[in-house]
């Protein structure tokens, strides 16, 4: 029997530049107006729905940006798995999870809100929290304002 070579082709996982992400390095997020800014440049002109993952260390400065989930114009399927091997492989200790409605409307589906509790669970059990959940369209919408001190929906 001869010999047969096999060879393996490693693809490469496209990398996204964040412009300013030295200066995000140096200040921790602090509230769902600090989010904005970050994200504007992976969701202003989305057509689809994106969810994207921030995972940060104890002084809430970022340890990773993930963009967890490229769906349709109105849904998008997340793994909960998925985000959780994410902020391991970061030690990230708290996250916030963005996504966007392409169509403006901030309101948030019932399926935004199962994920968001789903998230807090599993997020309470690993011992990182979530901090935020956040709607990106025509204005933000926090959904777990609450938590982060009283930062009213009505401003945002």
């Amino acid at each position: 029997m001869e010999n047969q070579t096999v060879e393996f082709v490693r693809l490469k996982q496209e990398r996204i530049s964040v412009v300013g992400w030295e200066k995000l390095e140096a200040q921790p997020i602090t509230s769902p107006y600090t989010i904005s800014d970050l994200v504007k440049p992976f969701l202003e002109e989305a057509d689809r729905e994106i969810m994207i993952l921030l995972g940060l260390d104890t002084k809430n400065k970022p340890t990773v940006i993930s963009i967890i989930s490229i769906g349709t114009l109105n849904q998008s399927t997340v793994s909960v798995r998925e985000i959780f091997k994410t902020l391991l492989l970061a030690n990230s200790i708290r996250f916030i999870v963005v996504h966007n409605h392409p169509s403006g409307d901030t309101t948030p589906s019932e399926n935004d809100l199962k994920i968001t509790q789903k998230l807090k669970q599993v997020g309470e059990m690993m011992e990182i929290v979530l901090l935020d959940s956040i709607i990106y369209g025509d204005d933000i919408r926090s959904l777990l304002a609450n938590d982060w001190g009283g930062v009213s929906l009505d401003r945002i």
